[in-house]
């Protein structure tokens, strides 16, 4: 049976609160034996590409460990590609969307520091053009991610504004 877009998505966001789960807790990272479920993640959406965008995601992963302190093992990197993208009627090879699915406890100083540097990296190891980034933050809710064979729930969501 194959995998349906829905079925993925539901799939991306049950990982996800698992996945932020491990970046703010001091707990050992299974990377060495592959992704750890605990991990948050960033998919990065291009037209087709000519890079390297496993060089690239690795440069990105540094340095985006270096700006925000989040160790590099608990961050999964993976990116895609579209068919086409047109604008104003024309094959365009921009722009460069990523979602960015963080940990619900994240306040928004962190996750402004994340979208910063993953756009930092970005311009520098993907040559990308800021203006033609697009990067959407993706937090999970109580009761609508289904991991370990069941509906996660949580007390809390979302770490406090700034100046609050």
């Amino acid at each position: 049976m194959q995998n349906s877009p829905g079925r993925c998505l539901v799939s991306i966001f049950a990982l996800l609160y698992v996945f932020c789960a491990a970046c703010l807790l001091p707990v050992n990272s299974y990377a060495e034996g592959g992704i750890d479920p605990a991990d948050p993640m960033v998919r990065i959406t291009s037209p087709k590409t000519n890079l390297d965008v496993e060089v690239v995601l690795a440069a990105v992963s540094k340095d985006v460990s270096k700006d925000t302190g989040v160790k590099e093992s608990f961050i999964t990197y993976y990116w895609q590609t579209f068919d086409a993208v047109v604008y104003e009627g024309k094959r365009s090879s921009k722009p460069l969307f990523v979602d960015l699915y963080v940990p619900g406890f994240f306040d928004d100083d962190k996750v402004k520091s994340m979208m910063t540097a993953i756009a930092d990296a970005l311009v520098k190891h993907a040559k990308a053009e800021r203006k033609w980034i697009f990067i959407h933050t993706h937090f999970p809710l109580p009761g609508q991610v289904y991991i370990d064979g069941g509906i996660a729930q949580w007390d809390t969501y979302r770490g406090e504004p700034v100046g609050k």
